[in-house]
């Protein structure tokens, strides 16, 4: 009797294990994987002992369902003081290649951009990345995407051995105006270094060195773009 209880009972034990896995996996996602808020789906990549995902973030939702302003006209952009975003030269084709371009307003909106779990990586993070992978001086040429689809020549010791897949998206300044394109790619720095001001980190076509700049006041109003890393 007591064998025959086990039998009856193996299919539910098993819808049960099966369930267990499904809820862990929450949110649809996957082991190597993450969704933000508009279900945008990231392949995410180890390195070292850091989870990042490997493309640009393209949300323009924050973490509590609020929505991220989208603005396109140079003007309206050049006179924000709150959190913005946009696609480069307003054109969502090229979003979905290089991702959101977002002012430093919201990447420090307390609503937060990154979904739960990641954040917005921080120089510190930025700092044990390019440590990892050998230092400032290759980091570029390491972390960017391979060929010339979305890098225009040299494209200086590409080799994306860790799936970072950095490509060249430019960025919007504080105008409006859009720059850079295949040339350059710049990220915001989840981290504010004195009242007013910012760091990027920038990788270039024509180097091999991922730089760390601090961004002057006034130039939160430009629009760069994030990677997130996990928790």
């Amino acid at each position: 009797m007591k064998n025959k209880n086990l039998i009856f009972n193996f299919p539910f034990l098993c819808l049960v294990i099966l369930f267990t896995l499904l809820i862990q996996c929450h949110d649809d996602e996957l082991p190597n994987e993450v969704v933000d808020k508009d279900g945008n789906v990231y392949k995410t990549i180890k390195i070292g002992e850091q989870t990042w995902i490997a493309e640009n973030l393209k949300t323009i939702t924050y973490r509590n369902g609020d929505p991220i302003p989208l603005i396109k006209d140079n003007l309206k952009w050049n006179s924000q003081i709150n959190g913005a975003c946009c696609y480069y030269n307003n054109d969502s084709i090229l979003g979905k290649d290089y991702g959101v371009l977002y002012n430093y307003y919201a990447i420090q909106d307390p609503r937060n951009i990154a979904p739960q779990g990641y954040h917005v990586a921080t120089d510190e993070d930025w700092t044990k990345l390019s440590n990892f992978i050998g230092g400032l001086s290759t980091a570029g040429g390491k972390l960017k995407e391979i060929g010339f689809v979305h890098w225009l020549t040299p494209n200086s010791g590409a080799s994306n051995e860790f799936g970072f897949n950095c490509r060249g998206g430019g960025y919007r300044d504080i105008s409006g105006s859009f720059a850079g394109l295949g040339m350059f790619c710049a990220f915001w720095i989840g981290t504010e270094f004195v009242a007013g001001q910012a760091i990027n980190r920038i990788i270039y076509s024509n180097d091999t060195q991922m730089t760390r700049e601090i961004s002057n006041l006034g130039i939160n109003g430009a629009g760069g773009y994030v990677r997130i890393v996990k928790d």
